[in-house]
């Protein structure tokens, strides 16, 4: 129940629940008996509905009226079983999508929780901290947020019908009937118009908005003075545990690139170009789509690099004063003690080790190897779409050049 879980407006020590990408309110509908009844089922029970609302009739209505499948193999008409955007969209990107919520519940809430468990956070701004987290969830359960989702993605969908540009783009047979001058929308296009793409809109506009309050609450985070450690042994501050949240990303960052993928495939298709004539778009998609994750984490970087600077010049400060004490001591007096025995060398050597490590230290809270991750399997739906014009054995052996 929305009610239950919603945060109120009291805050104390402690921080609130957290389920971010999960829960939340759909347009207050909480109680009605449509939703008591669909949240009975389990997460793959209620997938498996969702694809079936949105594609078996659409499947069934082009049959009836005779667009399912292209009798004359004109590849520059798709047919709707030749449409690869539909089935990127529902049977990849849709499902991928609905599950991602219980895949990030509990790894955002640690990480949450991590911020206090580590002390990272002072204790004068505990509070503070517990008021960013209650003013995301609050706006987590936002009714309005809902509302204006299911209005963007029917804009987008009546934008198929209406704007002429993005009209003229869908060239596929499926979605026309009658000859020409004076063809008509098919029902399965219509059913695709008032049903189907507003569905899959609504749930990708849902997650994305998500998404926009973690780049909040991580922005207001970093506004917090924070116990940062130059010396910290992960390498990043002690803020190197944020990264695990790219490995929860990797999954909605594939789905999101089939989707763009699915129609890049139908303009290739369609049009017969070279696939490598998108090959800047599809670059720029992925880097796009890795930034909308990576990019809240960059948020830390001014914090990070002062306190990188200020631990820098205090290392720095101790290890020269260690030197010329260690010097003073031991230098000329090498040839009358038995140097195996001496704990001042053990010293110098640990001083030295923690003075590296602030050296080493990166201004941003993930390692190269995560965001590469991230960017593969944004750029991992394309590779069909190049294996279409461009031979498998010849494709590997590009990306192991690239590698």
């Amino acid at each position: 129940m929305a009610e239950e879980n919603e945060p109120g407006s009291k805050t104390d020590s402690n921080p609130p629940d957290f389920p971010l990408f999960d829960e939340g309110s759909l347009f207050g509908l909480e109680r009605s008996p449509a939703r008591r009844w669909f949240d009975r089922f389990t997460l793959w029970q209620q997938i498996m509905i969702v694809v079936s609302v949105t594609w078996i009739p659409l499947a069934v209505l082009a049959a009836i009226q005779g667009v399912a499948v292209d009798l004359e193999l004109d590849l520059a008409h798709l047919s709707f079983f030749e449409d690869a955007a539909i089935y990127a969209r529902f049977f990849v990107a849709l499902p991928i999508l609905l599950a991602t919520p219980s895949k990030c519940r509990y790894r955002f809430q640690q990480l949450i929780q991590h911020f206090l468990n580590s002390g990272l956070v002072k204790d004068t701004d505990r509070e503070r901290f517990v008021v960013i987290l209650t003013s995301t969830m609050r706006l987590r359960y936002s009714h309005v947020a809902d509302w204006v989702c299911l209005a963007i993605a029917y804009g987008r969908s009546a934008a198929l019908v209406f704007h002429p540009a993005v009209a003229l783009a869908n060239s596929a047979a499926w979605r026309t009937i009658g000859p020409a001058g004076l063809r008509s929308l098919s029902l399965a296009m219509w059913y695709f118009v008032v049903v189907s793409q507003p569905v899959f809109g609504f749930v990708a506009l849902h997650f994305l908005y998500r998404v926009c309050l973690w780049w909040r609450t991580l922005w207001m985070i970093s506004r917090l003075d924070l116990q940062l450690k130059g010396s910290h042994p992960d390498g990043g501050g002690g803020l190197m545990f944020l990264a695990l949240s790219l490995a929860r990303f990797k999954w909605p960052a594939f789905a999101l690139a089939t989707s763009l993928a699915g129609g890049t495939a139908n303009l290739v298709l369609a049009t017969g170009v070279s696939v490598l004539s998108f090959k800047y778009v599809i670059i720029l998609n992925a880097a796009i789509i890795s930034a909308l994750f990576a990019g809240p984490l960059c948020l830390f970087y001014g914090q990070l690099k002062r306190t990188k600077v200020r631990d820098l010049l205090s290392y720095d400060r101790v290890a020269q004063e260690q030197l010329r004490q260690f010097e003073q001591n031991w230098i000329e007096r090498s040839r009358q003690t038995d140097m195996l025995q001496v704990q001042d060398f053990s010293a110098v050597i640990d001083l030295n080790s923690t003075v590296d490590k602030v050296h080493q230290m990166r201004p941003l809270p993930f390692r190269r190897n995560q965001l590469l991750e991230l960017l593969a399997a944004a750029l991992l739906p394309f590779l069909p779409v190049l294996a279409m014009q461009i031979p498998i054995k010849d494709l590997f052996m590009m990306l192991k050049e690239l590698i």
